[in-house]
């Protein structure tokens, strides 16, 4: 999905964005003079961009002998997302975008055990991560720029331009989480009896610019 940054061909996008291109184009040339953007690295314009996404499933199972049935079951979604955080302005170079990333895991280990003909019982052992991070594509202070501008249409343009990096990158944060499961099942006559335990363990943790 390409990313459109202030990509002014015509009249009509100077009108539209607010901003003469010739404007634009001094605002460019003393990042690289003053401001250390290295000379030929596009910061406005077509930028290609593929979002992936990807999600696994498996599942195992095992026949423990006459009594005990054992499955595994996992569940793996990733997703990276680059140049998808937004600046503050409606024109923010590339610099002050930002690529967002996540993995999601979750797996589970059960067996099922027939222990009678009348008592059953299952143990389950699970365990699930989550990590998100935002990355920003430069760590320099974001810095903004007022630029009032003749316009084609006889108007005066009036924008703020930002450049550097945005207030909300770098993020990152993540949760584990760890659960033992046992249930018990007692078919006495008609009526069936269920006792258990539900055991949970859960840890998180971030990081905010």
């Amino acid at each position: 999905v390409p990313l459109a940054i202030a990509d002014i061909r015509t009249p009509q996008d100077e009108i539209d964005l607010g901003i003469a291109k010739d404007s634009l184009d001094r605002f460019l040339d003393i990042l690289t003079r003053k401001y250390g953007v290295p000379e030929g690295t596009p910061m406005v314009g077509i930028f290609s961009r593929r979002p992936v996404a990807n999600t696994l499933f498996g599942r195992l199972d095992w026949q423990l002998g006459d009594r005990h049935h054992m499955t595994f079951r996992n569940n793996l979604s990733t997703s990276d997302s680059p140049n998808d955080g937004v600046g503050d302005q409606i024109i923010a170079v590339i610099e002050s975008r930002s690529s967002s990333k996540s993995i999601d895991n979750q797996s589970l280990l059960s067996l099922r055990s027939s222990l009678s003909s009348s008592v059953s019982n299952e143990l389950k052992l699970g365990f699930s991560l989550a990590d998100r991070s935002l990355t920003p594509n430069t760590y320099i202070p974001r810095g903004f720029v007022r630029v009032r501008s003749k316009l084609p249409n006889g108007t005066t343009g009036d924008v703020r331009l930002q450049f550097g990096g945005n207030r909300l990158a770098p993020e990152a944060s993540g949760e584990r989480q760890y659960q033992l499961i046992n249930t018990a099942y007692w078919q006495h006559g008609k009526q069936l009896v269920t006792m258990g335990v539900d055991l949970e363990a859960r840890d998180s943790h971030g990081m905010s610019a």
